[in-house]
């Protein structure tokens, strides 16, 4: 009987849990450090946690696009703490050949000329709290120069 009322009393407290939804808020910067773990590059996008609890990110994926050429996958560096009620960078890493990422690089003249390219990350964060799912959604298109390459 007791495990039948503690089963009914967990869901019931469950079910008024209120989690709001996590909020991409944009690109933040990119590094090509070496120093920072970043082989070939990091990125890091601005989420908010609009609620009153810790959450902790699981995972993330997606696609990194040069020029619309896929140069590798977006993976969650590490596991993050989304504090309270704030604003918090989210490392992504990049893997990729650096070969590959190279090649999408310099085979536009107009890089190699000083111009600007496209930078595209598309993907997903997951984050899970109280057995609950959340996932943050973002396509983000960055401008990249040779300016950036220094960083």
């Amino acid at each position: 009987m007791r495990i039948y009322f503690l089963f009914f009393s967990l869901c019931f407290l469950t079910s008024c849990l209120n989690v709001k939804e996590l909020e991409y808020k944009g690109f933040n910067n990119i590094s090509f450090s070496k120093k920072n773990g970043c082989n070939p590059f990091c990125i890091y996008l601005d989420v908010y946690n609009p609620n009153n609890f810790k959450i902790n990110l699981k995972s993330g994926n997606g696609d990194a696009l040069i020029d619309s050429h896929n140069i590798g996958e977006i993976r969650l560096a590490n596991t993050t703490k989304l504090l309270s009620n704030q604003v918090t960078a989210v490392e992504l890493t990049i893997i990729t050949e650096s070969e590959k990422f190279l090649k999408a690089l310099f085979n536009s003249l107009e890089f190699l000329m000083g111009k600007e390219i496209d930078l595209q990350i598309i993907g997903e964060i997951k984050a899970k709290v109280f057995g609950i799912g959340k996932k943050v959604k973002f396509n983000e298109l960055h401008k990249l120069s040779l300016k950036d390459l220094n960083n």
